[in-house]
């Protein structure tokens, strides 16, 4: 039985999920390059990449007016304002990942680290075949059956959702 493939494209080597997520291809990262982290750009950057609050607090400075933290969960998700898509963060102990919703396909997408590519899909192991990230299996991969789906961020919590304006917003690192 063919497993398919992990369906991924090239976003570049300069940003990682959390830039992917607020469309700020290319962001302030230093020299040497850093990862983009919430409230860099904002004057208020996260010491515990694993603290909620500071993290949502964070995404709250580097975003102003351009981004809101909205109510809901994976099984009941929030009303997006109009020109803005939706974004979740998930966290563990130790850090952070964000993904980001295409607001006309409903799918879910992410990037991994500052070099890794934009991912499409995950394998869902008890089927043996790569599904998309959409609105109607989220709660699954991301609570209730977390274990049934490879990839790199199953271990980690979902936490909130953010209303981010189409155009995004600038981060660094």
């Amino acid at each position: 039985m063919s497993l398919g493939h992990q369906e991924e494209y090239n976003w570049g080597a300069n940003a990682n999920c959390y830039a992917f997520a607020c469309n700020c291809q290319h962001p302030a990262v230093g020299n040497p390059p850093r990862t983009a982290r919430p409230g860099v750009a904002g004057g208020q950057p996260v010491q515990n990449n694993g603290n909620v609050a500071q993290l949502i607090a964070g995404v709250l400075a580097d975003g102003g007016h351009l981004v809101q933290q909205l109510g809901g969960d994976p099984s009941a998700l929030p009303i997006v304002p109009a020109n803005s898509y939706l974004v979740a963060m998930l966290t563990n102990a130790g850090g952070f990942h964000f993904m980001k919703r295409d607001e006309l396909t409903r799918r879910w997408s992410w990037k991994d680290a500052n070099h890794g590519s934009v991912k499409l899909n995950v394998l869902h192991f008890p089927t043996d075949h790569y599904v998309y990230v959409n609105d109607a299996n989220l709660n699954d991969i991301l609570v209730t059956h977390r274990g049934n789906y490879v990839w790199a961020y199953n271990q980690m919590t979902f936490q909130t959702f953010f209303a981010v304006s189409n155009g995004g917003f600038p981060v660094a690192g």
